[in-house]
């Protein structure tokens, strides 16, 4: 426990070094109000550089978000970045749609072009996936999003990117977070300085069309892309949820000959939300909008992406009622169809790859192996499967042909290196209309994989615990979970995979090592007799601890008694840390 004057001291710290006056009247009025323990839980802290950088709620104090701890985090990761490359470097920012997603990004191009360093910033708020095309396009040495996903509009956060496109990794990750414990709140030269320095550069629409063409000339696009664009039929509603992935969403669908339809109430870029509580296409209720929407208008295919556009959401039309598709549908859906096509296309198999990680549902794997195409899982985390991709491009073996997790991100191709949900949108749509032209849906698709494979439901179940007493009592229920498993239904565990220890216990207790160990990471997997999963874990974002739950049964009246089964025993374990 921090003792309170040395709190105080960082209080004015902050106070005589945040330049924002929004942030700093939040501060002082903190200073005089606040009781010891917010101090503590703001000032006593730094925010963490977790997965892919930093995330948090906009704040003052050096545990959030605020210009402050956005300029200290750009210092160590400029000073990072020189130490490793000895010669002029360039960096490329964008932002999505939310509050001071642009003051930061400015704030961030400063700091850079402060210390030397060459900024490409976007003229507007731009979707992840062209971000990591342009830092791969330009041959940038790295990259900054400003985002926080699909978070509340409280939130915002800081993802680097390395030149290779992919969010930053080990050894990268913890030396950036060395040197940022190093730096110290600096001047910053303005943007005109940096211009005349030839240290500042604006982007326009220009990457985005390199961007769209490129995917357009995918092999499996160009397969499926009609010589005339008259005969697509298919009438879509999309909702970039407030958020970035207007413009080059509905640009990619209208290219290919869709008719687009965008609800009013959610087309204008709005950090604020106002038709939603979270800009989350995973959500139901946030697909309600467009849903109704599509009834006016007679579209048969709902989409949406969250604020930075690499996640996707999709509804579609089933007997006159809408059908929410879950991110592992999607994730089968998209596999049995890409698997579907390359065999119509005389693609090879031999040489190709499926990736997902190891709380995916296990139907896309059974998916794979039916089709002789090669499988690999990782942990959660798009910036593993993107190492993976670098893997195959260096080794040559193998073709990499699509990746996806349960949290409705995916990878079609291999042009970015973090989910895209720009040209996922594509492929949906694309899918939607191949299978309307056959008399047939994606849903009729969906039972047909469960016919062939078992019924398979997959749910999430998240428990909120916040500030440093949340931390604890995630830690704390890790920490039982591994020691004594809990009993979670009425089949025996079969085995437990620990990947803290990198090892697998079977039900004696005895531990073998894992087949294809993984990084080491704070995940345990408890794969029961009759073939359910349950996946615990804290979220790496987000105040939470995360339990993926896999289910396989004959039928879903059957996986929804189990299911209901087993919410209730994690409840049980749960509520007393609660």
């Amino acid at each position: 426990m921090e003792d309170l004057e040395f709190i105080k001291e960082r209080v004015t710290f902050y106070l005589q070094h945040e330049t924002d006056q929004h942030f700093l009247d939040l501060a002082r009025d903190l200073q005089t109000n606040a009781d010891g323990s917010l101090l503590r839980d703001l000032f006593g802290s730094s925010i963490k550089f977790g997965t892919g950088g930093l995330r948090g709620v906009m704040q003052p104090g050096f545990n959030s978000i605020n210009p402050l701890t956005i300029h200290l985090a750009t210092q160590g990761l400029g000073l990072y970045a020189r130490s490793l490359y000895k010669r002029p470097l360039t960096a490329i920012i964008s932002y999505d749609t939310r509050l001071y997603s642009k003051e930061f990004a400015i704030i961030t191009a400063k700091t850079l072009a402060t210390m030397g360093i060459h900024v490409k910033i976007f003229m507007d708020p731009t979707p992840v996936p062209i971000l990591s095309f342009s830092i791969r396009q330009e041959e940038a040495d790295f990259g900054v999003m400003i985002t926080a996903s699909h978070n509340p509009k409280e939130y915002n956060g800081y993802k680097v990117y390395w030149g290779s496109g992919e969010q930053v990794t080990a050894p990268h990750d913890a030396g950036i977070e060395q040197s940022i414990a190093q730096v110290e709140p600096s001047d910053v030269i303005t943007e005109k300085e940096a211009q005349s320095r030839d240290l500042w550069t604006w982007l326009d629409e220009t990457l985005f069309l390199q961007y769209h063409d490129a995917i357009f000339n995918l092999e499996l696009i160009k397969f499926l892309y009609p010589t005339a664009k008259s005969s697509i039929s298919s009438t879509i509603c999309y909702s970039p949820l407030h958020g970035s992935g207007h413009r080059p969403v509905v640009h990619m669908l209208e290219s290919a000959g869709f008719t687009v339809f965008v609800p009013s109430e959610q087309s204008e870029p709005d950090g604020n939300f106002p038709t939603v509580k979270t800009p989350n296409p995973e959500d139901s209720e946030n697909l309600e909008i467009a849903i109704d929407l599509a009834h006016k208008q007679g579209a048969s295919l709902v989409l949406a992406t969250d604020p930075d556009a690499d996640r996707l959401g999709v509804a579609v039309k089933h007997d006159d009622q809408f059908i929410i598709l879950t991110g592992n549908q999607i994730g089968a859906l998209m596999l049995y169809f890409i698997a579907e096509m390359r065999k119509k296309a005389g693609l090879p198999y031999d040489r190709s790859l499926f990736v997902n990680t190891v709380v995916t549902s296990p139907l896309q794997n059974k998916i794979a192996q039916f089709y002789h195409i090669s499988d690999t899982r990782v942990l959660t985390g798009f910036k593993f499967i993107a190492e993976v991709i670098a893997t195959c491009e260096k080794e040559k073996n193998r073709e990499y042909i699509f990746g996806c997790e349960e949290s409705y991100g995916f990878l079609i191709h291999t042009l970015s290196r973090d989910k895209d949900a720009v040209s996922a949108a594509l492929l949906i749509a694309f899918m939607h209309e191949h299978y309307a032209k056959e008399n047939t849906s994606l849903i009729t698709i969906l039972e047909h994989l469960h016919a062939s494979y078992g019924y398979h439901l997959d749910r999430q179940i998240n428990y909120t615990l916040s500030g440093s007493v949340g931390t604890q009592a995630i830690e704390a229920m890790m920490d039982h979970l591994a020691r004594e498993q809990p009993k979670w239904g009425d089949s025996p565990i079969r085995r437990v995979y620990d990947y803290r220890q990198q090892k697998i216990f079977d039900h004696t207790g005895q531990a073998i090592p894992l087949e294809e160990p993984l990084p080491h990471t704070n995940l345990l997997q408890f794969q029961l007799e009759d073939g359910t999963l349950i996946s615990a874990r804290p979220s790496g974002t987000e105040p939470k601890i995360k339990f993926y739950t896999s289910i396989t049964a004959l039928n879903e009246e059957e996986a929804e008694i189990k299911m209901g089964n087993l919410k209730t025993q994690i409840h049980l374990f749960v509520a007393p840390y609660l």
